[in-house]
């Protein structure tokens, strides 16, 4: 027998093993997990079981709470418990330095926009804890007409220049510290928007209601003022409005007769089959073309006085007809009925019938059947796209509508909740 011959290239014993066990990424990775969660696993048992020595440290004061499950081994229960773990509480001594650091803090942002504290004339800034949430504030002035405790000015009542005690009171766990400092409130000055605004206002209001005339002033602060009356843009916009129009016509007509141009090729598509079907039938009784053109025009005039509409690919045809009657020749009818038509279907009839002219018209009746059925169906193409564009159209609609439905009907449960 003969030895069977190894597939060339191939290696035996160890090197196949070792092809085998080739480590792939997908299996090194797969690795690494195992390995990190099984040191894991160790490390967790190690420090949270074996070494364990019933104490958990709490947060720095500032930190917050916190909350730890644990395991529980007693005789009255072992089970799951949760301990909640309170934030360090600070002693008297670092209180007193915080207390020094929510003042120091106060200090730097209470002006707010104000230059200094003897010259306020804006809102002062007020918070109700300082140092990040650990101090709590409680804020206090003496002079509430002028000052609320929200730290805003009443403007309209400072008149002159007042000095106003401000009193904070911080609290921390069971500490507390009170802190007072005087600050001076003033008039805005009338150089500035609000403040000559309201210097105005000052002085209207001081004229009697009973007068019949409202008398500007004309002086504020030793400058002289000159009142007017704001100019109306009405005309101007109506103005620039007329002359936008004006540039925008051409485009429009442009547009328009553009769009015309679309609905009339549109029109003609659309009776282009019935005129080739009409024109079929008519030649394939052994009539001429002059005559049945005559005929077809007839008819859609007879049509056109009952229905009192006009038809654009009938409308050529009937030009076509009489430029024939006229005595231009069929040749030149023909070449006109395509250069006017401006669509490709025009131009194919007027193809055919110059065909017809120089051949003969034995393949003609045959070659519009032919030309009969492929406008009907391109015609089926047409109806079925402009089916898809409304339908497309209306789903906006529909969705809009869907969402109303939707609205009304979890509108009373929404309203229901509410009131539970």
């Amino acid at each position: 027998m003969q030895k069977q011959r190894q597939p060339p290239g191939r290696k035996r014993g160890g090197n196949e093993r070792h092809r085998r066990w080739k480590i792939t990424p997908a299996i090194a990775l797969i690795i690494g997990m195992e390995v990190l969660g099984m040191g894991m696993s160790l490390y967790s048992l190690y420090h949270d079981v074996w070494h364990f020595d019933a104490q958990l440290p709490r947060n720095p004061a500032g930190e917050g709470d916190y909350t730890e499950d644990l395991e529980v081994v007693s005789p009255y229960y072992t089970g799951d418990i949760t301990v909640d773990v309170a934030e360090q509480v600070l002693d008297a001594d670092e209180a007193e330095q915080l207390f020094d650091r929510a003042f120091q803090e106060i200090q730097e942002e209470f002006l707010g926009t104000n230059p200094d504290f003897e010259h306020v004339t804006n809102d002062v800034v007020v918070r109700d804890a300082y140092q990040d949430g650990m101090v709590a504030a409680e804020w206090s002035f003496d002079r509430t007409t002028l000052v609320t405790s929200e730290g805003c000015l009443r403007k309209d009542r400072i008149t002159e220049t007042e000095l106003v005690q401000a009193t904070v009171l911080l609290s921390y766990d069971l500490y507390e510290r009170i802190e007072t400092f005087p600050f001076c409130v003033m008039p805005q000055s009338i150089q500035t928007q609000e403040g000559f605004q309201r210097k105005v206002q000052s002085l209207l209001e001081e004229q009697k209601e009973q007068e019949r005339m409202l008398q500007l002033p004309v002086e504020v602060g030793g400058e002289s003022l000159q009142w007017r009356r704001k100019f109306s843009y009405q005309g101007l916009g109506l103005s620039l409005l007329g002359v936008l129009t004006l540039l925008l016509l051409p485009y429009a007509k442009k547009m328009e007769f553009k769009r015309q141009r679309v609905e009339r090729q549109k029109e003609m598509s659309a009776d282009y089959p019935v005129i080739v079907s009409q024109l079929s039938l008519l030649l394939g009784t052994g009539v001429s073309l002059e005559e049945a053109a005559e005929r077809m025009t007839l008819r859609y005039q007879q049509q056109k006085e009952k229905t009192k509409k006009m038809r654009a690919g009938f409308e050529l045809w009937s030009q076509f007809s009489r430029e024939i009657q006229d005595g231009v020749g069929e040749w030149s009818a023909i070449e006109h009925l395509g250069s006017r038509s401006g669509i490709r279907e025009y131009r194919k009839l007027s193809m055919l019938l110059h065909q017809n002219q120089i051949k003969g018209n034995e393949h003609l009746v045959e070659q519009l059947e032919q030309e009969d059925f492929i406008a009907f169906e391109a015609q089926k193409q047409r109806a079925k796209k402009a089916g898809e564009e409304a339908s497309t159209k209306l789903l906006f609609p529909m969705m809009g509508m869907l969402a109303i439905i939707v609205v009304i009907l979890l509108m009373p449960a929404v309203l229901t909740m509410g009131g539970i």
